[in-house]
């Protein structure tokens, strides 16, 4: 229903020769402006929210991954898991060469800025995959954190933003798509 409040005259010009009276009209739109803006925001937070999706860890561990993008043409890289531990595969096509390591992980609702070695194993879900590198050099060990957010998730691809930065190091956001390999 419609209601009108009041006329308002406009003209267009300063000696008043074409003078117009238009309605001023109030909830004359049914209310549809209302529901646009709630339609708007209930889309906005839907997409925030496809963005902060939490990961299973059963969709990591279902199976081996296949890196696809970015792609190397100098080597394919494998990673399967457990509960505790990433496999990494990685076969050098030149050289014929097979190069194998394994990563403790874990997976965290909140990027972390160091790796903490009481959760691995312990996390069943979250919005970050955290992989720890060893390296024994020099009679040291190594410890190398990498930090991917994962985007999105199914059975058979994954897609993961690295976000680790350390200091003093060349760092490039990059987005990686794991495959699943159907064996």
């Amino acid at each position: 229903m419609k209601k009108l409040v009041q006329k308002r005259s406009v003209t267009d010009d300063d000696d008043h020769k074409n003078k117009i009276e238009t309605p001023e009209i109030i909830g004359g739109d049914g209310g549809r402006g209302i529901k646009k803006i709630l339609l708007f925001f209930l889309f906005m937070i839907s997409v925030i929210n496809s963005y902060s999706q939490t990961f299973d860890l059963s969709i990591l561990t279902s199976g081996k991954w296949n890196v696809t993008s970015p792609v190397d043409p100098d080597c394919t890289t494998k990673y399967h898991f457990d509960n505790s531990y990433c496999y990494v595969d990685v076969y050098f096509t030149e050289f014929k060469r097979f190069y194998s390591k394994t990563r403790k992980y874990y997976l965290s609702d909140t990027k972390p800025s160091s790796f903490d070695k009481s959760k691995v194993g312990k996390n069943k879900n979250g919005k970050y995959l955290i992989m720890l590198s060893e390296t024994k050099w020099e009679g040291k060990v190594l410890e190398t954190m990498s930090c991917y957010k994962i985007i999105s998730a199914a059975q058979n691809k994954l897609t993961m933003v690295n976000c680790y930065i350390k200091e003093n190091c060349f760092y490039e956001k990059q987005t990686f798509e794991w495959t699943k390999i159907i064996e």
